[in-house]
């Protein structure tokens, strides 16, 4: 049986990575592939880094962080571009 080989992340993604909202389950090594996809792209770091600063205080305020509700970081990273998103935060009733 083969060893796996272990995933060098870029000190970027890392950055990301720190940053992004916990929720179980989630796939860092195929988050990592759709990052350098969209790198790869033309998409720069600053650009998904500022969607992911309007994502975290969404997560927040709306009660998602830590729970399955969070996008998995390889969907946010992904090719709809989620980190393109408003994330607007729900006005209070």
């Amino acid at each position: 049986m083969a060893a796996r080989k272990k995933i060098e992340y870029s000190p970027e993604f890392l950055e990301l990575r720190e940053i992004y909202p916990k929720r179980p389950n989630n796939p860092w090594p195929l988050a990592f592939k759709q990052y350098n996809a969209r790198n790869k792209e033309g998409y720069t770091h600053a650009e998904i880094k500022a969607g992911l600063t309007r994502y975290v205080p969404y997560c927040k305020a709306t009660g998602k962080t830590g729970s399955e509700y969070v996008l998995q970081a390889s969907t946010f990273f992904g090719i709809n571009l989620r980190w393109e998103d408003p994330f607007e935060i729900p006005k209070p009733r």
